[in-house]
C-alpha cells in the first residue's frame, strides 16, 4: 500500500463523523414543504418523490404556519407598508413645493 493511499484512508476515517453530520443537515426530507404566498389560506407544496419523513415535514410546516398565524401576520405587515407608502406619497408634493 502506498503512502498516499494510507494517508487518504486516515483522512477519510477522520472525516466520516463530520460527513455523517453534514448529511443530516442537508437532507432534503428535513426541509420539505414550500409555501405558496398570496392565497386566502395556507398551502404547502411537497416534492412529488418525497418519502414519509419528507411529507410529514411538509405537514409540520403547514401546521406551524397556521399555529403562528402566518397569513394574518403577512396581511397586517402589507397593510402597514401600504399605509406608510400612501402617507409618504401624500407628503411628497408638499415637500417638493418647499424646495422650489
Amino acid at each position: 500500500m502506498g503512502k498516499e493511499s494510507l494517508l487518504s484512508k486516515i483522512f477519510l476515517l477522520m472525516a466520516v463523523p463530520a460527513l455523517r453530520q453534514l448529511r443530516g443537515k442537508i437532507d432534503p426530507r428535513n426541509y420539505n414543504g414550500a409555501m405558496f404566498v398570496g392565497l386566502g389560506g395556507v398551502c404547502v407544496k411537497s416534492h412529488g418523490s418525497m418519502d414519509q419523513k419528507g411529507f410529514a415535514n411538509a405537514i409540520k410546516v403547514a401546521a406551524n404556519l397556521v399555529t403562528h398565524r402566518f397569513n394574518e401576520t403577512v396581511a397586517a405587515e402589507l397593510q402597514s407598508h401600504k399605509q406608510n407608502f400612501i402617507a409618504s406619497t401624500e407628503q411628497a408634493p408638499e415637500q417638493m413645493e418647499e424646495v422650489a
